[in-house]
């Protein structure tokens, strides 16, 4: 985002207000650390402060974001667990 001064002689003092709000869960932050990017199929992330999304286990189905969902025969004890159980 970049702002320029038109000088026209005048100049009104003007306010901006910015409120940042970090990625939500399954993107992470880009490395710049100005952009969010959703992790794609066969990935996920739990903390989106990650820099890379995490390759799904072998044991899951990984839709993309957040999803990791256990395959057949496999569970998980909670949502946002990547340990799979048989």
């Amino acid at each position: 985002m970049e702002f320029g001064i038109v000088d026209d002689g005048e100049l009104d003092v003007a306010e901006l207000y910015l409120r940042i709000v970090p990625c939500p869960l399954g993107y992470i932050t880009a490395s710049s650390g100005d952009a969010c990017s959703l992790c794609v199929r066969g990935y996920f992330s739990f903390d989106p402060r990650d820099r890379e999304c995490t390759m799904c286990v072998a044991s899951a189905q990984c839709p993309g974001g957040a999803e990791l969902w256990p395959a057949d025969g496999f569970w998980h004890s909670a949502p946002r667990s990547d340990q799979m159980l048989r």
